[in-house]
């Protein structure tokens, strides 16, 4: 494994589902603690803090040499070569998914499989760097935000409720 996170050579399907959960599991419980400094003393999480918050990164390389491998099936295949690389996100709702799309393109095409951490991060870091920037009061107004959203539901739901015979 290299500094940045990147697990470097072949994993198995296996292997790199695991390291996303390991990926999003720590990126997550960073985000947690940091919500939580913030919300007890306003401490705003610093740019190094912040890199911790970022998604896995799931990367699958395939360079044919030879015969291309064919398949019918509509999933699990390559169109092309090249790199392939997207975000994951809660990868353990997504695991048996992740495997049965995974499998196939390690054992029948010979793909190799890395994973790492994206440069994109996760959508509350991106709230929580925001907030370092507005220095706004966060959980106050995210309270307010979802009160009046709630309330407003709701008031909605009862107005139908009453037009119904």
């Amino acid at each position: 494994m290299t500094a940045d996170g990147v697990q470097r050579g072949s994993l198995t399907p296996e292997q790199a589902v695991d390291r996303l959960e390991q990926l999003h599991s720590a990126a997550s419980n960073a985000l947690r603690a940091a919500l939580a400094r913030y919300t007890g003393s306003g401490t705003v999480p610093t740019a190094e803090e912040r890199r911790a918050f970022r998604y896995p990164e799931l990367c699958v390389d395939w360079q044919p040499a030879g015969t291309v491998h064919f398949t019918r099936r509509a999933w699990a295949k390559f169109q092309s070569p090249g790199r392939y690389s997207t975000t994951v996100t809660q990868p353990g709702f997504f695991r048996q998914y992740l495997l049965e799309q995974l499998r196939p393109l390690s054992e029948e095409f010979g793909a190799t499989i890395e994973v790492g951490t994206a440069e994109q991060s996760g959508a509350l870091a991106i709230t929580v760097r925001n907030i370092s920037k507005r220095k706004l009061e966060f959980p106050r107004k995210l309270f307010m935000e979802c009160s009046v959203r709630v309330y407003q539901v709701r008031l909605a739901l009862y107005r139908h409720k009453m037009q119904q015979p």
